[in-house]
């Protein structure tokens, strides 16, 4: 089973805060995983450069 879940915040103008955790697990012995993100997104359509 996989379980993907993220939040995020609006910052300012095309700038937001994310923080993300995906977990992987099958219930059974062996080795399962759990990673967390936290970043920017930045929404490059508001950027005149990139056609905002």
């Amino acid at each position: 089973m996989v379980v993907d879940a993220r939040l995020s915040k609006a910052l300012a103008s095309g700038v937001s805060f994310f923080a993300q955790i995906v977990v992987d697990v099958d219930g059974g012995p062996g080795a399962d995983s759990v990673q967390s993100y936290l970043g920017l997104d930045f929404d490059l359509s508001t950027v005149p450069f990139f056609g905002g």
